[in-house]
């Protein structure tokens, strides 16, 4: 599913006396993954990711254990150079390959609070050739709610921007999106649609 050519990475474990690890940098170079959503939905990642059946009903000291501190994760720099992703999915047609993928990440993951910034993503898709200039933004949240910080994603013809507490979650939703102007001719490509063209501009505040 994912091969690497190169991680490099640096941390501190002397964070750990503070209930932190703090991750200094993580470096991919050149990662290819292979992602294939089946008829039913499901990811081939997320049956990698997803954890075995326990055999039995954990015993009295591994109990104990998850209940033990909370560590939280800061991981202080991501890059990701020369990224490519093979993406097989029904619903976008139109990207079979992201290539080119360039990133730079932070993350903090506490409990059950996250929050990952997004200061510069940038990949190319084929064939439907939509370029992602510029990705960047805040997303931070749990379980329940998804809120997002300053999100700006610009192509060669596509700007959008997006603020706000996302909708489905339990607190109320306050979602300010705007996208000025939309390419419909871009979307056409990913989706293979060749009826969908023109510019669009659309601004949305959903509570």
């Amino acid at each position: 599913v994912v091969h690497l050519d190169e991680v490099r990475f640096g941390y501190d474990l002397t964070t750990l006396f503070t209930q932190r690890l703090v991750v200094q940098y993580v470096h991919f170079v050149h990662p290819q993954a292979t992602l294939v959503q089946g008829p039913e939905g499901q990811w081939n990642l997320s049956r990698v990711l997803s954890p075995g059946s326990p055999a039995g009903p954990p015993s009295g000291p591994e109990r104990a254990a998850g209940r033990g501190f909370a560590i939280a994760l800061v991981v202080e720099h991501v890059q990701i150079q020369d990224g490519h992703i093979a993406l097989h999915t029904g619903a976008l047609p139109g990207v079979q390959h992201l290539t080119g993928l360039q990133a730079h990440l932070q993350g903090q993951v506490d409990g059950r609070e996250f929050r990952f910034q997004v200061h510069q993503l940038s990949v190319r898709t084929t064939p439907a050739e939509v370029v992602l200039q510029t990705a960047q933004g805040t997303l931070e949240g749990n379980a329940a709610t998804i809120r997002l910080t300053d999100l700006r994603l610009q192509t060669a013809q596509t700007l959008m921007t997006a603020d706000g507490t996302l909708p489905g979650g339990s607190q109320p939703a306050s979602l300010a999106l705007q996208l000025q102007p939309f390419d419909m001719t871009e979307l056409g490509r990913l989706l293979q649609r060749e009826d969908m063209a023109g510019p669009v501009h659309l601004t949305l505040t959903a509570q």
